[in-house]
C-alpha cells in the first residue's frame, strides 16, 4: 500500500497528462453524447439571451450617452446668459458657442435662446438637415459654403435669418414673414413650467426631420424668467445606428413610447412589435418569448432611466429561427464529431505527451514568478508545438500587461487582485466610496483658438501630473473625459484612509496645476486653472459591459453629486468643493469651509457644500482667519440672523476684499 502511495504522489507530468487527458477526453465525448440533445436547449436560449442583451445594452449606452450630452450643453448654454439681463443678439462669445455646439455634436440639429419678451436666437446646422435652400423661396439656392444658419427674431419687429460658412462669415440674408412668437410653443411652456422639460417626438422644419426638443429654464434667484435655452436632437443618427446594430440574423431594435407607439425607426411594420409590446405587458419579464403570425420571437424590453420623462422603452425582437437554424444543424454533428475527436486525440495524447511535459513545466515556473509579481524575468520557451507557442506567448504578453498594468495602479493593490485567484465577470458590489471629477476651467475656448498639435502635449503634461498623485495616494483612476479625470478611492480594495486621500491628493493637483501654469505662462502657452469636485457615499462598485469589454467603474449617486461639485465651483469661483459627508470624514485633518445649500440635480435633497482649503497643519494664519470668520458668517445667516450675518461678511469683506464667496453673501443682501 505504501508502494502505490510512493508511485502515485511522485508520478511524472507525463503519466498525468496520458492518465488525465485520456480520461477527460473520454469522459468529455462521452458526456456530450450523452446530454447534448436534453441540454442543448437551454445553452441555445441562454446565448440568444445574451446576444440581444449586449445589443440593447450598446443601445441604451448609445441613448444615455445622447441624454448626458444633451444636459450638459443645455447647462452649460445656460451659463452663457447673464443673470440680470437678457441676451444680446450681437453676443459673438453666445453666437461662437452656439455654432461650436451644434458642428461637434452630430445628433444636435440646432440650438436656441428665447426670453420673456418673445425674442430668439437660434443657430441651425444645415449640413445636418441637408438644406440647400433659401427659407422663403426653396427655388433659390443659397451661396456655397453655407452650412450653418442664425436665425434672429426681435418680436413685433422683425425675424432675420443669416445664412454663415464654417467661419461665420455671413453669405446671405432673408426676412421672414410672418414673425413667429416662440412662447407659444410647447417647450417654451414646458421649461418655464418644468425648468428641464423633454419635448415628444416630432418633426422640424424645412427638412421634416424627426426628432425631440429639450428646453432649460434658467431663473433668476426670485425665480424670474431668464431665458430659455433649447435643444433640437435629431434621431436620424439613433434610427442609423439601431438599423446597423447586428442582432442575430434579422433582429431588430426599436424605441417605442408606453402604450407600444414606435418612435424609431419610423414607418416600421407595427404586428411584430404590438405582439411583442403585448407579450412584455403580460409577463412583466425582460426577456420573453412570443408568437406573431405563426412565428416563434425572443423579445427583450430596456427601460431608459435617464430619459424616464419621456416615458420611451427599447424593444429589441430576434426571430427564434435566427439562432436555432444553424446550431440545430451542428448539433446533428456533434455526436459524430465527439467520436472522432475520442479516437484522435487518444493517439494524439500519446504522441505529444512527452514533447508536452518539458516546455509546461517551465511555463508553469513562468506563471508561477508572474502570480508572485515578479515580472523581471525575459525568458522565453521554445517549442515547435503550436500551443506551447501560443502558451508562451500569451505569457509574456500578461507579464508585459501587469507590468504596465502596475504603473497606473499600486504595485501592492495588483498584487492583491492576483491573489484573488478568481475569474473577472459581469457585476458588482455596494461599497462606500470617495469620488473624484477634474475639470480644466474654460477648456473649450483654450481647445478654440489653440491648434490640437500644440495643445495636446500640454493636456499630456497636465494629465501625467495629476495622474501620478491620485496613484500615488492609492487612487484608481476610472477614466479620461475629455480633459476631465474620474478617479475613486475605496475601490477595488478597502481604504479607511480613502477620505484623506482623496482631499491630499486634490490639494496636491491644485498645487502642480498652479507650478505647471506659471511654466506655461513664462513660455507664452495657454495656462490650465483645475476645478475639483469630491463626494463620499455608497456607490455600486464593479464591472460593467460585456463579455468581451469589461470596464472597472463604479456607478450611483456619489458619481453625479462629485460630478455636480465640480461644475458648481464656477458659481462660487471656488477650485475645490466637497460634500458634508466627506467634510465630516475629514474634519479636524483639513480646513474646509461651508459654501452655501444648493439643489443637486438627481437628487431631491438640498446638501450642503463646504470648500476644502488646506491640510489643517501648516495651513497659513490668514487662510484659518478667512475660514473661522466666514464660517461664523455663515451660520448666522442659516440660522436667520441676518442682521449680525450682514456685519460679519461686510467687517470680512473689508479684510480680505477680494474673496468671492464674501461678496456672493453680502450681494443676496441687497
Amino acid at each position: 500500500m505504501s508502494f502505490l502511495r510512493r508511485i502515485f504522489n511522485n508520478r511524472t507530468l507525463r503519466v498525468d497528462i496520458l492518465t488525465i487527458f485520456l480520461f477527460l477526453i473520454s469522459l468529455s465525448s462521452l458526456l456530450i453524447i450523452s446530454f447534448t440533445y436534453s441540454r442543448n436547449s437551454k445553452s441555445l436560449m441562454e446565448f440568444s439571451v445574451t446576444v440581444i442583451d449586449r445589443a440593447s445594452s450598446a443601445i441604451v449606452a448609445r441613448m444615455d450617452d445622447l441624454v448626458i450630452t444633451a444636459d450638459h450643453v443645455a447647462e452649460n448654454a445656460g451659463t452663457l446668459i447673464p443673470s440680470s439681463q437678457y441676451f444680446s443678439f450681437e453676443d459673438e462669445r453666445l453666437i461662437s458657442y452656439m455654432a461650436s455646439v451644434v458642428l461637434n455634436h452630430s445628433t444636435i440639429y440646432a440650438i436656441f435662446f428665447s426670453n420673456p419678451a418673445g425674442d430668439l436666437l437660434e443657430v441651425l446646422n444645415l449640413k445636418a438637415t441637408r438644406q440647400t435652400y433659401f427659407l422663403s423661396d426653396p427655388s433659390k439656392s443659397l451661396p456655397p459654403g453655407t452650412i450653418l444658419a442664425l436665425r434672429l427674431i426681435k418680436q413685433g419687429e422683425y425675424e432675420r435669418w443669416f445664412y454663415k460658412n464654417e467661419n461665420l462669415e455671413n453669405l446671405a440674408t432673408e426676412d421672414v414673414t410672418p414673425v413667429s412668437d416662440p412662447r407659444g410653443r410647447v417647450w417654451y411652456e414646458g421649461a418655464y413650467k418644468q425648468k428641464i422639460y423633454w419635448s415628444s417626438v416630432h418633426h422640424f422644419i424645412p427638412r421634416n426631420i424627426p426628432g425631440i426638443t429639450v428646453s432649460r429654464g434658467n431663473f433668476s434667484s426670485d425665480n424670474q424668467l431668464i431665458s430659455i435655452v433649447g435643444l433640437d436632437i435629431s434621431l436620424d443618427l439613433l434610427a442609423q445606428f439601431l438599423s446597423e446594430e447586428k442582432i442575430g440574423k434579422s433582429g431588430k431594435a426599436y424605441l417605442v413610447e408606453k402604450g407600444g407607439k414606435i418612435i424609431v425607426p419610423e414607418n416600421s411594420p407595427t404586428g411584430e412589435v404590438a405582439s411583442a409590446y403585448a407579450k412584455y405587458l403580460e409577463e412583466g419579464e425582460r426577456d420573453f418569448r412570443f408568437m406573431s403570425e405563426k412565428r416563434a420571437f425572443l423579445g427583450s424590453a430596456t427601460e431608459l432611466p435617464l430619459i424616464r420623462p419621456l416615458d420611451w422603452l427599447l424593444l429589441t425582437i430576434v426571430p427564434l429561427d435566427d439562432f436555432f437554424a444553424d446550431l440545430l444543424s451542428t448539433q446533428r454533428q456533434v455526436v459524430v464529431i465527439s467520436l472522432a475527436i475520442l479516437i484522435l486525440s487518444s493517439l494524439l495524447v500519446i504522441y505529444f505527451s512527452k514533447r508536452i511535459s518539458h516546455p509546461i513545466v517551465a511555463l508553469a515556473q513562468e506563471i508561477d514568478k508572474i502570480r508572485q509579481l515578479d515580472l523581471t524575468s525575459e525568458k522565453r520557451i521554445f517549442s515547435n508545438i503550436r500551443e506551447i507557442k501560443i502558451m508562451d506567448a500569451a505569457i509574456a504578453a500578461m507579464r508585459s500587461a501587469i507590468r504596465s498594468f502596475s504603473r497606473y495602479i499600486p504595485k501592492e493593490i495588483v498584487r492583491q487582485l492576483v491573489e484573488k485567484e478568481q475569474e473577472i465577470s459581469l457585476g458588482g458590489e455596494k461599497k462606500e466610496v470617495v469620488v473624484f471629477f477634474s475639470d480644466i476651467e474654460g477648456f473649450t475656448s483654450i481647445a478654440n483658438v489653440q491648434p490640437p498639435e500644440e495643445l495636446m502635449p500640454l493636456l499630456t503634461e497636465y494629465l501625467d501630473g495629476l495622474s501620478r498623485i491620485i496613484l500615488e495616494t492609492r487612487g484608481n483612476i476610472d477614466k479620461y473625459v475629455g480633459d476631465g479625470i474620474m478617479a475613486i478611492w475605496g475601490a477595488p480594495l478597502d481604504d479607511s484612509e480613502s477620505a484623506s486621500e482623496a482631499c491630499s491628493a486634490a490639494l496636491r493637483c491644485q498645487v502642480f496645476s498652479d507650478q505647471l501654469a506659471q511654466k506655461f505662462q513664462m513660455a507664452g502657452k495657454p495656462i490650465f486653472k483645475t476645478r475639483i469636485g469630491i463626494e463620499m457615499g455608497d456607490a455600486i462598485v464593479g464591472n460593467i459591459g460585456t463579455m468581451e469589454r469589461i470596464n472597472y467603474t463604479v456607478i450611483g449617486e456619489a458619481v453625479n453629486i462629485a460630478s455636480r461639485l465640480q461644475v458648481t465651483n464656477k458659481n462660487y469661483h471656488t477650485r475645490i468643493m466637497i460634500s458634508e459627508k466627506l467634510n465630516q470624514k475629514i474634519e479636524g485633518r483639513f480646513l474646509t469651509r461651508p459654501l452655501d445649500i444648493v439643489e443637486i440635480r438627481g437628487k431631491k435633497e438640498k446638501i450642503k457644500i463646504y470648500e476644502l482649503m488646506a491640510e489643517l497643519e501648516g495651513a497659513p494664519p490668514e487662510m484659518q482667519a478667512l475660514q473661522s470668520s466666514f464660517t461664523e458668517a455663515f451660520n448666522a445667516f442659516q440660522s436667520q440672523d441676518l442682521g449680525r450675518a450682514k456685519a460679519l461678511f461686510t467687517a470680512l469683506q473689508q479684510k480680505f476684499p477680494n474673496d468671492y464667496p464674501t461678496q456672493l453673501y453680502l450681494a443676496r443682501f441687497n
